[in-house]
């Protein structure tokens, strides 16, 4: 693989071999990108990786930001995820279930990634490798053109330290199916957040 490893001073932060296994060292995660995905960096404040499939249209991101994120600053709204920084991922999926603002105000973030015509259908907890995740999965339409077309997003949402990790799936409608949603359960299934990756 082309792709250079990124040092932060002298000490190595990142590294992608040939085989599209990702690790990062400064946010203690690593993830297995599924074969045939070319790999960059995406274009988000927080976006750790992008990797895409050209001749299908499938998106894989990973996108890492401190989970203290004002909502008030992004967002317009007086709801403060602060207090969420100190909650674990079971307390937040709890909030989620109970509050619609919250929900509404995580819609939000996807209109700002270019998505239109946002609905969460489910929100559901997991756990890949000892790890909880908020598993959510959304409708949304992306427009080319003036023309909206349906895609699928499948995204999921951890925490660890004082960091959010959202590792996140989008397709296009018609190709969500057995398969595309079999290589999001394998590539979850590599998902590793801890100190020792």
């Amino acid at each position: 693989n082309s792709n250079k490893i990124k040092k932060v001073g002298e000490v190595d932060s990142e590294f992608l071999n040939e085989n599209n296994l990702y690790e990062n060292y400064l946010h203690n995660y690593t993830v297995q990108i599924p074969t045939g995905f070319e790999v960059d960096y995406g274009v988000g404040a927080h976006s750790e990786l992008r990797a895409t499939e050209s001749d299908s249209g499938f998106v894989f991101v990973v996108n890492v930001g401190d989970s203290g994120t004002k909502a008030k600053q992004a967002y317009g709204t007086e709801l403060s995820l602060d207090e969420l920084s100190e909650k674990t991922v079971k307390d937040m999926y709890r909030l989620l279930l109970a509050d619609s603002n919250l929900i509404s105000v995580y819609e939000k973030t996807f209109a700002k990634r270019g998505l239109s015509d946002i609905s969460i259908k489910t929100i559901s907890l997991t756990n890949f490798n000892n790890r909880d995740f908020i598993k959510f999965d959304l409708g949304a339409n992306t427009i080319f053109d003036n023309q909206k077309y349906p895609v699928k997003v499948v995204h999921y949402l951890t925490m660890y330290n004082d960091f959010a990790y959202h590792f996140g799936f989008r397709c296009w409608e018609e190709y969500y199916t057995g398969p595309w949603q079999q290589r999001i359960t394998e590539t979850m299934g590599t998902v590793w957040v801890d100190e020792y990756i």
